[in-house]
């Protein structure tokens, strides 16, 4: 099965969405995603934001070079709500300069006891 991704509209190919399983409520999950530059000259990505405050990444400026594969890790948080439950899509958009889109995506994992 071919894995989905966006890299015909931006110039950092990620998958179009990244599916994190499980997550107990008032607990923290790392994980990865890795973004690959399909261009032929360095991306910077100038700031990066999420739909959800339980998600922070890091680190928010990287420079890619040309065709390069590079890493951010993301961390989610149900600490700060310990009683959530259900399911949670967020999304994530990285931008350059001009506020120029790099790659959208959406995490998906469920909270739950």
């Amino acid at each position: 099965m071919a894995l989905a991704t966006n890299s015909s509209l931006f110039a950092l190919e990620v998958p179009a969405k990244l599916s994190l399983g499980y997550l107990p409520s008032g607990s923290v999950k790392n994980t990865t995603l890795e973004l690959k530059n399909l261009t032929p000259v360095v991306v910077a990505i100038d700031r990066i934001e999420t739909s959800c405050e339980c998600l922070q990444i890091e680190p928010i400026l990287l420079l890619i070079d040309p065709y390069a594969k590079s890493r951010i890790k993301l961390i989610f948080s149900t600490i700060e709500e310990p009683k959530f439950r259900g399911r949670l899509q967020v999304e994530i958009i990285a931008r350059g300069s001009n506020n120029h889109i790099l790659f959208k995506t959406v995490v998906d994992l469920e909270v739950g006891p």
